[in-house]
């Protein structure tokens, strides 16, 4: 069933299970930042097959944070994980998150460079640019872990949330602000 907008009508989850889930949640926006980070290094070189490897993981962590964090609301399942479950109004998401240029193309992109094998993938640009998307997604789930409600995020997003990530020249670092590892 969904709304006059097209949103699908989703099963309200308990702080406890979203907690639980909240370390899955943790583990896609640290690979997200590490694979970033990885690339951008060159430790791996600008080509090869694990360098290959490398844009593939990114790209499949970069789809998985963007689909939390800008859900299509006619394309969620009702049990995908998405940033409004971790809100009591779950339009208040959708009100305070920053928003990325061309998003839809952007996801597309990333479908067919990734997941759907089409004729026109040979008209995209193949190379990818991590930084300003990723920049983008850190400043999103910044923006998210400081709205959401405290009691269902797990302990790692919560000594996150009192971080700062911070993303320098053209490396990632995920640095804390505090040293209270």
């Amino acid at each position: 069933m969904a709304d006059r907008r097209g949103k699908k009508k989703r099963q309200r989850r308990n702080h406890e299970e979203l907690r639980t889930t909240s370390e899955h949640l943790e583990y896609e926006f640290q690979m997200l930042v590490d694979t970033a980070r990885a690339i951008d290094s060159e430790r791996f070189g600008r080509k090869g097959m694990l360098h290959r490897a490398l844009v593939e993981s990114h790209l499949i962590h970069t789809r998985n944070m963007l689909d939390f964090l800008y859900p299509d609301p006619c394309k969620a399942r009702t049990n995908d994980v998405i940033a409004d479950d971790y809100f009591d109004d779950p339009d208040e998401w959708e009100q305070v998150r920053p928003r990325i240029q061309d998003l839809g193309q952007l996801q597309s992109r990333i479908s067919k460079l990734l997941a759907h094998l089409t004729y026109y993938r040979q008209k995209l640009d193949r190379n990818w640019y991590s930084q300003p998307v990723t920049d983008q997604i850190v400043a999103a789930f910044e923006k998210f872990l400081h709205a959401a409600s405290e009691t269902t995020l797990n302990e790692g997003l919560r000594k996150l949330k009192g971080a700062k990530v911070k993303l320098q020249r053209d490396t990632f670092s995920l640095r804390r602000s505090r040293t209270d590892d």
